[in-house]
């Protein structure tokens, strides 16, 4: 019987089961934003396990505003993003010779 979602033995598939939910779930940043249509990131999690969903869903993963943080992606939930992305994009719309497009601002925290 094909139901579209993983089928496993417990007892004989136990490192595929490892392996979907470490390889799936593990990857969302646990916001719990909302941003995904979900309460909770474990609910999307659920979900994604069940094969109703996907790390696409998860709109913390895919922000129009990006922060990387000694070479990692920092989370953010879309509030924040859009503030962030707001603020910046605000300040520099003021300055002579601003043009839309890709703004990469580096600064260095020491």
């Amino acid at each position: 019987m094909n139901l579209g979602v993983p089928v496993f033995n417990i007892q004989e598939d136990i490192e595929r089961i490892a392996d979907l939910v470490e390889g799936q779930a593990f990857k969302l940043p646990n916001l719990n934003c909302g941003g995904c249509g979900c309460d909770s990131c474990y609910e999307l999690a659920r979900e994604i396990i069940r094969g109703k969903e996907s790390l696409e869903d998860c709109s913390a993963l895919r922000p129009e505003t990006q922060i990387i943080l000694n070479g990692k992606v920092l989370a953010l939930n879309p509030f924040i993003s859009q503030m962030i992305r707001g603020t910046i994009v605000g300040m520099l719309s003021s300055l002579k010779g601003y043009r839309k497009g890709n703004i990469q601002i580096k600064i260095e925290d020491k």
